[in-house]
Formats: structure tokens, C-alpha cells, sequence
């Protein structure tokens, strides 16, 4: 075991102590007196991880959707049980989501956190799968599949990343797949993904709550590698920063435009300075787009846009992106209205008075962050140890940095619109 490491959120004394295990798994701790305790383990193995090469040469390509399928069938237990079941039994609320990039199983509790850890890290590390089971779950999927294809705001997000990135890219497909690729799951394919990739290695455990840390890191010491180490390397396309198509749209039956407008990054090999560029955009975002500026009122009062209008920043290691959506019955003007509002602010700046308002308003969304163990997890599961020096890094986040990052970011050449229209459009 590497020696453990220990990061201060200086703000509000919150701890954070990492460290790596012999058997690979890096394990994130912020024990605290908050009545919930929360645990997320993570798999390094999302919907973009389908195709891979291993250190002999071997490489493999999966049907779409795997991880997702995966996910499903983990909670089956050795009885023929589930774990929801198991974790009902300790007062734990569990759950479980797959992205692009990762795999993740969550509880919290309020009692019995140790014995809700030994049931998530025995689950989703001993799995049992049969041929019946699979094949009922094949159903189960596709249903949840065409549940998404129905969903108007899920489809303008897929146009938009099919716009950026172009239909060929693992980003433009659904993390589910489709039901064509789910019918070839098989209980030998999901045992065989299990095996290369649920290993401590390429996994990572976050625990925030009234817990020890000498227990938590006991708890983990019993995984055992099945690689001996190695990690599978993705296969991903490189990309450039132009976007693909400058606009997609869908007809389906919606009664006013679901408006998707998409904006290609590139992100940065330096984790720590990826990190610092997404707080300095979460600065601007407020600034220039938040339901206080002076942007969103305009528009709000000229009926462009309603309170379903967002916007905001995300990236992993394959991606980065900035995206507004919202429902509006003036898709083209709202898209002009921005980037017009873009163009401004590059050539002008923000006001200074207005960007520290914001690195205020957002330095304290970071303090309330804290409040709470289960979003604290949330937020270490996707940054680890940084999420603790949050606060600094908005403090220290500079006008200047923040104004390079904005002329960077505004960038014409990277920008989709996606737009779902109404069925009643279509023809005209």
C-alpha cells in the first residue's frame, strides 16, 4: 500500500485521505459527523470503452451498450437473488448509473455503513450470470432503450453529440445501444467484459461520511486482481476541434422546439489544469447565462426562452464539452441571440464587477457542497481530491485566465445546434 495522502478543503476543514492499495484500487476517504455516510465504486469502463487493446496486442471490440448490460446484471447475486435485496436489509438506498466513461454503484445509509461496503464490494466484484437471466434482461433494456428514443430532451443531447462528433464517433451512440446491438449480450460476453474489466486496478472507491478510515481501507484489502495490473487501453478516435455538422433536427411529437446548441472542447491532458479551465467556466457560465443574468432576463422577457433554459460545462478524458438546451419556439433566434452575446463578451470582456459577483455566488455553491455527504461522494467520484481545494481554485481563478478561457471556449468553428421540432412542422 502506497502511503496515504491528505488533502484539506481549507474553507471548511473537510479531509480528504487517498491512497492506493496493493491490489490496485484507489480509495477515496472524507470522514466526517453527518448522520448519512455514502460509498460509490466506479469502473473505469463506460459506453466509449467498447473497443480496446490489451498489453499482448489482443484487440477486441464490443457490441454498443455493454457496459450499460453489465451494470443491470451485476445486482444479480449467486442465489438468484439481487442486491437491492441485501442492501434493504441494512437501511441502504442503492443505485447505479453508466456514462461514456465509467460505471458507477452508490449507496447511503444512516446505520450499518460497514455492512452495506462488504455488500457493495462483494456484488459488483462476484458476479453471477446464467443464460435465462440475460436474455430476460435483453428485454428489460430495449424497453428502457425506446423509453429514451421517446424522450425529447435525451434525443436533442444525442443530435447534438452526433453533430460535434460525427455519427461514427462512440459519443454519437446511445450509452444503452440499441436493441439490435443488446440481443447479442450473452452470459459468456458479460462474464468475459467482468473479468477484463472489474478489476481493482482499473477501479476506484469514494466514501464520505461518519466513518474510519483504517476500517474503510481493511474492508477494500481483500479484492483480488484478475490482470495482475494491467489496464485496458481504449481505442478512441482522435478529433479535432471543429465540429462536424453546424446543425441537426428531429420531428417528433413535441408541442414547442427542445433547442440543444452544443459547443466542442478539447480536454487537456493535465487533469489538475482541466479541472482549474471547468471552474473558470462554471465562473463564466453564471456570469453570462444564470437565471441572475442580464442575458437570461433579456431573453426570458422577450418570451425567446423559459425556466427550462440551462447551460453548462462537462468533460472526462474523451471529451469536453459546453451545452445549452431548453425548450423554445424561436430556436433560431436563440441560437443567434448567444452567439451574437458571445462575439460581445470576447471583443468587450465581462464586466469585472459582474465576474467577481459570480466567482462569489460560485465559490459559495461549492462551500454548501460540503453540506451534504452524498454530493461530496458525488463530486470526489468525478474529480477525487480536487473537489477539496474547489473553493481555492475559484479564489484564485483570475479575470484574465478567465477571459482566455472564454475567448478559447466561443470558438464558431465548434459549435452544433440541434433542434427537435414538433411533428406538425414537418413538410413545411
Amino acid at each position: 500500500m502506497s502511503q496515504i495522502k491528505k488533502t484539506l478543503c481549507r474553507a471548511t476543514g473537510d479531509e480528504c485521505f487517498s491512497v492506493k492499495l496493493e491490489n490496485g484500487l484507489s480509495v477515496y476517504i472524507s470522514p466526517n459527523k453527518k448522520r448519512v455516510a455514502s460509498a460509490i465504486l466506479s469502473v473505469q469502463f463506460g459506453s466509449v470503452n467498447s473497443n480496446f487493446v490489451l498489453s499482448d496486442g489482443t484487440q477486441t471490440s464490443l457490441p454498443d451498450g455493454m457496459a450499460h448490460f453489465l451494470e443491470h446484471k451485476t445486482f444479480e447475486t449467486e442465489d438468484g437473488g439481487d442486491a437491492f435485496d441485501l442492501f434493504a436489509q441494512t437501511g441502504a438506498d442503492a443505485n447505479a448509473f453508466t456514462s461514456f466513461n465509467k460505471t458507477s454503484y452508490i449507496f447511503s445509509c444512516v446505520d450499518e455503513f460497514y455492512e452495506s461496503l462488504d455488500i457493495l464490494l462483494h456484488f459488483v466484484t462476484h458476479p453471477h450470470f446464467t443464460p435465462e437471466s440475460v436474455e430476460k434482461e435483453k428485454g428489460i433494456i430495449i424497453q428502457e432503450i425506446a423509453m429514451y428514443d421517446d424522450h425529447p430532451s435525451w434525443q436533442s443531447r444525442t443530435e447534438v453529440m452526433r453533430g460535434l462528433y460525427g455519427e461514427e464517433s462512440p459519443l454519437a451512440t446511445d450509452i444503452a445501444g440499441t436493441a439490435e446491438s443488446v440481443s447479442q449480450a450473452s452470459d459468456e460476453m458479460l462474464y468475459s467484459i467482468h473479468k477484463t474489466f472489474y478489476t481493482p486496478e482499473n477501479m476506484s472507491l469514494c466514501v464520505v461520511g461518519n466513518v474510519s478510515v483504517d476500517r474503510v481501507i481493511k474492508a477494500c484489502e481483500g479484492m483480488k486482481s484478475t490482470l495482475n495490473g494491467e489496464i485496458p487501453k481504449t481505442v478512441f478516435p482522435p478529433d479535432a476541434r471543429e465540429a462536424r455538422e453546424k446543425y441537426r433536427e428531429k420531428y417528433m411529437p413535441v408541442s414547442r422546439c427542445v433547442f440543444c446548441f452544443g459547443i466542442k472542447d478539447l480536454p487537456l491532458s493535465d487533469d489538475e489544469e482541466m479541472y482549474r479551465r471547468s471552474c473558470a467556466i462554471s465562473v463564466i457560465s453564471h456570469a453570462m447565462f444564470s437565471q441572475s443574468s442580464e442575458f437570461y432576463s433579456d431573453m426570458y422577457d422577450k418570451g425567446i426562452i423559459n425556466n427550462t433554459f440551462s447551460s453548462g460545462y462537462e468533460y472526462t478524458q474523451y471529451y469536453a464539452m459546453y451545452m445549452f438546451c431548453g425548450e423554445t419556439d424561436h430556436a433560431q433566434t436563440l441560437y443567434e441571440e448567444i452567439c451574437r452575446y458571445a462575439e460581445q463578451v470576447k471583443e468587450n470582456g465581462i464586466d469585472k464587477e459582474l465576474f467577481e459577483n459570480a466567482r462569489r455566488a460560485v465559490y459559495a455553491s461549492s462551500l454548501r457542497s460540503f453540506e451534504n455527504s452524498t454530493s461530496t461522494c458525488e463530486g470526489m467520484s468525478e474529480v477525487y481530491e480536487n473537489v477539496f481545494l474547489t473553493p481555492e481554485i475559484i479564489s484564485n481563478i483570475s479575470y484574465e485566465y478567465a477571459m482566455e478561457v472564454l475567448r478559447e471556449l466561443f470558438c464558431p468553428q465548434a459549435y452544433t445546434l440541434a433542434v427537435i421540432k414538433p411533428l406538425k412542422e414537418k413538410g413545411n
